[in-house]
């Protein structure tokens, strides 16, 4: 089962226990809970405590339905809503603790409300809610490298598991995904957006340094990504011209 399954199924566990532990507070709660403790019974309530039970009843459950927007958004905030929310909801079984009534179902409601609050702390949680960028059953990671010269770079790359090294990240800026026609893997390709194409041709430009120390800057067109070269807008001054035999493009000044 890989990370993400694992963060998903956890999340669906905890809406779930949610939902079925609040459903199941209100139930006790008018049959054998405080409420009776206290002598209190629908049939007995005037229509103004009736309307305040109904009014508090509806505002947990529109809690729990934002909780559950939250957690299908991904927002952060929710996570520490929720936090507040159990602490609050906690109050109610230590309360019928400290008065003794039915203390081995509260201290079971108050063990599930503990159970959900280390999961809102767990690792999985946070994960959940951080900006990592998915694509199908893949995972970003980045890892960062030092080069002989001393210089750092971060490596971007694709796992379906758990990696030896490197943690999950969001998308870099000026990056879109491609797709290896052979091994069917994702990865990162810089985006260059004023990119020229030529049918199904990309121009790139190479720079080259000559036995005189003089930078020259050579383009060219590549049906697939070279081994050197980046991919380049069209340069002032150029035409694109066919070449008879390979029928390939390039580029003819002027």
């Amino acid at each position: 089962m890989n990370n993400i399954i694992k963060k998903l199924l956890g999340v669906f566990i905890f809406l779930l226990t949610l939902i079925g532990v609040e459903i199941y507070f209100f139930y006790s709660f008018l049959t054998h809970g405080l409420f009776v403790k206290y002598g209190y019974s629908l049939g007995s309530l005037s229509a103004f405590y009736i309307t305040i039970f109904i009014f508090l009843f509806i505002v947990v459950f529109m809690t729990v339905g934002v909780i559950f927007y939250g957690f299908i958004k991904q927002r952060k905030w929710v996570r520490k809503f929720s936090i507040f929310f159990l602490l609050w909801s906690m109050l109610w079984p230590i309360w019928g603790i400290l008065i003794w009534s039915y203390v081995l179902e509260q201290i079971f409601l108050l063990l599930i409300y503990s159970i959900l609050i280390m999961f809102l702390l767990s690792s999985y949680a946070r994960d959940y809610f951080k900006n990592i960028f998915h694509y199908g059953k893949y995972t970003l990671y980045k890892r960062e490298v030092i080069l002989k010269s001393g210089k750092k770079l971060i490596i971007y790359f694709f796992s379906e598991h758990v990696p030896k090294s490197g943690v999950p990240t969001a998308m870099p800026v000026g990056y879109v995904v491609k797709v290896n026609p052979r091994s069917k893997m994702p990865y990162l390709e810089k985006h260059h957006p004023n990119v020229y194409k030529y049918g199904k041709y990309t121009l790139y430009k190479r720079i080259v340094t000559l036995k005189s120390g003089k930078t020259l800057t050579i383009y060219f067109f590549s049906e697939h990504k070279p081994k050197s070269g980046v991919p380049a807008s069209m340069p002032n001054g150029y035409v694109v011209e066919i070449n008879a035999r390979s029928k390939m493009p390039y580029l003819k000044k002027v």
